[in-house]
């Protein structure tokens, strides 16, 4: 569980396991950006009252279907996430492929 505030000269970066994994940002106020790299396991990344000031950012890379996203009190599955069916707020970016970073 992340609950502080992310501080970083550039950006911060959390590699998960190969595990299914639960990551819950909570109540986080992102003052750049923060980089998680999911693994190969069956994640759930929940968002819940994050806060992005204008250059924070969450950057949720190697995003799959079999992933979901908890995001203002609504489970998306992954396969909809990555096919655009749902409009996702500006300071979050996913990434399907594995592009590490917070480019």
């Amino acid at each position: 569980m992340m609950s502080s505030d992310v501080v970083s000269d550039d950006c911060a970066e959390l590699n998960l396991g190969k595990g299914d994994d639960l990551i819950i940002f909570n109540g986080m106020s992102l003052k750049k950006g923060l980089s998680v790299s999911l693994g190969p396991g069956k994640d759930e990344v929940r968002l819940i009252g994050l806060d992005a000031n204008p250059n924070g950012r969450l950057i949720v890379n190697n995003f799959t279907s079999k992933d979901s996203l908890f995001l203002d009190g609504k489970v998306l599955k992954g396969s909809d996430v990555l096919g655009g069916d749902f409009d996702l707020t500006d300071y979050l970016v996913i990434k399907p492929e594995k592009m590490n970073g917070c480019s």
